[in-house]
């Protein structure tokens, strides 16, 4: 009876210790259970970080390698994570490639433009005597446009003069009329003497030779000319030396091709100075302005005959428009600042648009057609009428006919006209509707006759020059 109590004792201590034990394991199971929810929520983490990055691909610890996976199951939502950020990384590369696109048609449009960028080189020539008035103020403004295109214009000078039978040489300035005949026969010889040094000093030092021009124009008369050959560092002696050798050969060459230069235009020219550009004889003004916006006109028009009116390119239909950034101006300079700038088409009336603009261009219309009857006597030339000459200027749609005194319509014109001073100039009544005709009937350079018509008033002529039209 003992024992009883004893055993009582022994299955309570079991009873108490095997409860012990399903506590121990809840406990364990509950902590597994902590530390798995624990793991779950730091892969959650894991793949938060990953799309707030944009990372494409979840990277882990070693110690996340060994996750279960039945864990990954529970985290579903980590296979989103990885599908946006390849989406977005796929826009990125469209959209790369679309402003990739864009910038290489930007790129193209620039480079074509810049390949249209004036680089055209102007030969100008001037042919003349070296002391002539006339010549070293077109020499002078030729001066100053060189300095303003710089390597863009290429200048010739070019100083002729007579050869005589006898191998010598006559200058030009000889034929003046408005210098009495004592000075005269000096001026010549001076002409010679400085056409030849100069015709030596631009073979020989051509760096020094434009210099020496400018500075030798402000006195071209001084005989003292060892001053202004010293002024741009040259040596007389050597100056003279090089004359002797050279200077009779150079001076043959010269008016051989000038000879020759002339033959392609008008041989029958006897007047100077001549001004070509690019071997065409030029026949504008001769001030700075106009020998500059003929420069601009050669160098931008490249060959055509006018500039465009919309120089641009319109990319994505127009979307984008690019315009060329010089294609209406070269160093600062446009093609035409008056109408009379645009006067270079000989079948065509041209007008300055956009005058005083940096887009200022020339555009031409067709002149519209007069009649110009010319009553004269048989020894009568049109060639080598002068006022003929700046009439189809002035009014480019003349169409001209010569009426003889001595024919019937010639002898019904001078009497129904009363006509006794020849040449006469009649026009018909569409001169009203030209562009110069407010300017002649200003000036009184046009009579009104009863029939509607008008005749040239020659009284204009007696001692004076015939006014240009500006």
């Amino acid at each position: 009876m003992k024992l009883l109590p004893k055993l009582k004792k022994i299955f309570l201590i079991r009873a108490l210790n095997k409860v012990n034990r399903v506590n121990e394991v809840n406990r364990v199971n509950e902590v597994n259970k902590v530390n798995e929810v624990n793991k779950v929520n730091e892969v959650n983490k894991v793949n938060e970080d990953n799309r707030v990055n944009k990372v494409g691909e979840i990277k882990t610890d070693e110690h996340k390698e060994g996750l279960s996976k039945s864990v990954s199951q529970e985290v579903p939502s980590s296979e989103v994570f990885e599908k946006k950020p390849k989406s977005r990384k796929f826009k990125k590369i469209i959209i790369g490639l679309i402003i990739l696109i864009l910038v290489l048609m930007v790129l193209g449009t620039i480079f074509y433009f810049l390949r249209k960028t004036p680089s055209q080189v102007v030969k100008i020539d001037l042919y003349g005597a070296s002391t002539d008035p006339a010549m070293i103020q077109i020499e002078n403004n030729l001066l100053a446009l060189k300095e303003k295109f710089g390597s863009k214009v290429e200048l010739g000078l070019h100083y002729i003069a007579i050869k005589n039978e006898d191998g010598t040489f006559t200058s030009y300035q000889a034929q003046r009329q408005d210098v009495q005949k004592e000075v005269l026969e000096s001026l010549a010889q001076l002409d010679i003497e400085e056409n030849t040094r100069r015709i030596v000093i631009r073979e020989n030092w051509p760096r020094k030779f434009l210099t020496y021009v400018k500075i030798r124009n402000t006195q071209s008369l001084d005989p003292q000319w060892q001053t202004y050959v010293q002024y741009v560092g040259l040596d007389p002696e050597k100056v003279i030396s090089n004359i002797g050798e050279k200077g009779v050969d150079l001076q043959n060459k010269e008016i051989e091709e000038f000879e020759k230069v002339k033959e392609k235009v008008d041989p029958s020219f006897t007047t100077l100075p001549f001004l070509f550009f690019n071997d065409k004889i030029y026949a504008g003004g001769g001030d700075v302005l106009s020998l500059s916006t003929q420069v601009a006109k050669i160098i931008l028009r490249k060959g055509k005959t006018s500039l465009p009116e919309k120089p641009k390119a319109e990319l994505l239909w127009g979307i984008i428009s690019l315009k060329s950034p010089g294609v209406y101006q070269v160093n600062g300079v446009s093609e035409c600042y008056n109408d009379l700038h645009c006067n270079d088409n000989p079948q065509k009336d041209g007008w300055c648009q956009g005058t005083g603009t940096k887009e200022a261009r020339c555009i031409y219309t067709d002149p519209v057609l007069v009649s110009l009857q010319i009553l004269a006597g048989k020894d009568y030339d049109p060639n080598t009428d002068g006022l003929l000459v700046n009439l189809l200027g002035d009014f480019k749609g003349l169409r001209v006919k010569k009426v003889e005194l001595d024919s019937e319509e010639g002898e019904q014109l001078k009497k129904s006209l009363n006509l006794e001073d020849f040449p006469a100039y009649i026009f018909d009544g569409a001169i009203k509707n030209t562009r110069n005709f407010r300017f002649y009937e200003a000036n009184k350079l046009l009579l009104p006759l009863e029939d509607g018509r008008y005749m040239f008033n020659r009284e204009v002529l007696r001692g004076e020059q015939v006014p240009q039209v500006e």
